[in-house]
């Protein structure tokens, strides 16, 4: 078995465009995402607005990851800095915090 050269980076303002294509795709089989649209078209033109709107803080606040390559990714447009910060969750952030004992 040959190790994963893969790396996790916070992702940028600019990778928000492929991040969300690729969410549409990782998204295509899910069935809450088709609930909501039930035609095909509609899953296609629409969802990646939907993303859009609810992750687009995610890139601004730095709480939106990637893989290399945007092969993959991770958004949480809830956990801002600030709440990290309260929670003792500096760290996930790529911010150790000296003052906590994990």
């Amino acid at each position: 078995m040959t190790g994963n050269s893969s790396r996790v980076a916070a992702a940028r303002p600019a990778d928000m465009e492929p991040l969300i294509s690729v969410m549409v795709l990782a998204f295509a089989a899910d069935p809450v995402a088709r609930w909501m649209y039930r035609d095909p078209q509609r899953y296609l033109a629409y969802f990646g607005r939907f993303i859009r709107a609810f992750a687009r803080k995610a890139f601004s606040s730095g709480t939106a990851w990637c893989i290399d390559g945007n092969l993959g990714g991770a958004l949480s447009p809830t956990l801002t800095p600030w709440l990290a910060q309260q929670l003792g969750w500096d760290s996930a952030l790529g911010r150790p915090n000296p003052t906590r004992s994990y």
